[in-house]
Formats: C-alpha cells, structure tokens, sequence
C-alpha cells in the first residue's frame, strides 16, 4: 500500500479494487457504533464519525497512478465503490444507511432501484434520515426528468419533514429549468403565500433568481417589503440573476430605507 494524505494525516490507500471496497465496507461498518444524537439515527459528530469514509473517497479521487493509470481503471473503481453505498442502503443500522447517504450520495447510481428506496425513505420519522435521503433523489438534475419532476412537486406541497420540502424546492427552482415559466409562477406562489412556513417562502424566493432573468427583477425584488424575505431576494438577484440591473435593484431598496 502507498500513503495518501487529507489534511496533515495519511490514509494508506489500497493498491486495488477490491482493497478500496473492503476499506470502504470496513469505514461504513465502524458508523454503527458512532454516538447518536437524541431523537435521531444521526451521529452526533458527524464529521468525526464518517472521517475515515471521507479520507476513502479523496483517495479514491486520486488513486496510485501505477495501479489506476488511466480513466477506465478509476471509474471503475468508482463504480466500485458506489456499488458500496448502494448496498449499505439495505444495512440493518439505520446510522450506517445515514452515513452512506451523507457521505455517497453523489456514488449512487439513478437506477430504478436506487430511486425507490431512496424514495422510500423520505417517508422516515427520522427527519435527518429522510433529508439525506431527499438529497441524494434530488441532486441530479436533468431537464426532461419528468418523474422527479412530479416528485419534487409532490413533497414541496406537502410532507411532514420542511426540510425534504426545500429539498424540493431547490429542484423544481434549479439551473436546468432557468426560463421555464411555469416553474416561475409556481415558486412566486409559494413566496406569496403568507400560510406557508418562512423557510419554504424563502427557498422558493431564492430560487426565483436562479431561474429568472433580467426581465424578472421587478417581481423579485416586490418581496423585499418583507423583512423575513430580504435575504432571499438579495441571493435571487446577486447570485441568480447577476447583473447590474439585478445588483442595482436591491441596493436602491436599501438606500431608500437608510436614515
């Protein structure tokens, strides 16, 4: 084995395949036995638990040249190991299932299988579990994905955890659908709506930047005479729409408010 280092420590990273999966299985395993947080399967520290699972997936980023020279020899051995988390999934310890989801969510692969149990658990009383879950459903966003679509809908309307709603928030306001109208309308319907929680108006106020344009300043920037919106609109406009235009309007709002 050959050392790789993450931070100041070393890992001493496997020379195949097989001995990254047995290391991964090894790190994932050892989160059973990681402190829980009251009221939930998720390790009190989490950092500190998934450490070594972390140091696994840097090496495997950059694994030893003289046995991984080329692309094909890394993706597979990255498919390798989301094939790991993957199965983990199925773990009998709920802390284990949570740790392969926080730490290989973007490993897992979109197969049909994947997304149901994924979906499954965003049904959970585990509110940590069932957001890491909702995560890893929603983070590949494609255009056309109409499935997800309608799920992402689904739980924004209506679910019992708030933060599987913002999970899919993020997704129905997210890059792949800047310009769509529809998607527009229905976020600036959440923002408006009074009954709905602050943190599901701001999400949906924030997104409208994402994908809004210029021509959209106006209606973006009207949330502003709500103090709880503000930060959302000065995120829609400085880091969604981000233009001059975009900078100027929530600028000018505060000049005006200055004493």
């Amino acid at each position: 084995p050959v050392d790789a280092k993450k931070g100041d420590e070393k890992l001493n990273a496997p020379t195949s395949i097989q001995g990254f999966v047995a290391l991964l299985k090894k790190a994932l395993d050892a989160t059973a036995k990681c402190e829980r947080r009251a009221g939930t399967v998720a390790p009190k520290n989490v950092n500190g638990c998934l450490k070594e699972i972390y140091s696994i997936k840097k090496a495997s980023w950059t694994p030893p040249k003289e046995f991984f020279p080329d692309w094909n020899a890394k993706k597979a051995l990255r498919d390798a190991l989301g094939k790991v988390y993957v199965e983990s999934l199925n773990h009998k310890n709920s802390t284990v299932v949570y740790s392969a989801l926080r730490a290989g969510w973007s490993s897992l692969d979109n197969s049909e299988g994947t997304y149901t149990k994924l979906e499954k658990m965003l049904d959970s009383d585990d509110k940590e579990l069932a957001e890491q879950a909702a995560y890893a459903r929603f983070s590949r966003k494609v255009k056309g994905d109409e499935a997800t679509l309608e799920l992402a809908k689904t739980v924004m309307k209506a679910h019992k955890h708030e933060r599987v709603r913002l999970q899919g928030c993020r997704f129905i306001g997210s890059k792949v659908f800047a310009g769509n109208r529809a998607h527009f309308k229905l976020l600036s319907s959440y923002g408006r709506d009074k009954k709905e929680s602050k943190a599901v108006r701001a999400c949906a106020v924030s997104q409208l930047g994402v994908i809004g344009s210029e021509k959209d300043v106006s209606k973006i920037v009207r949330f502003m005479t709500e103090k709880d919106l503000q930060y959302a609109v000065v995120y829609a406009l400085g880091r969604g729409v981000r233009t001059k235009v975009a900078y100027d309007a929530y600028l000018n709002f505060f000049l005006k408010k200055a004493p």
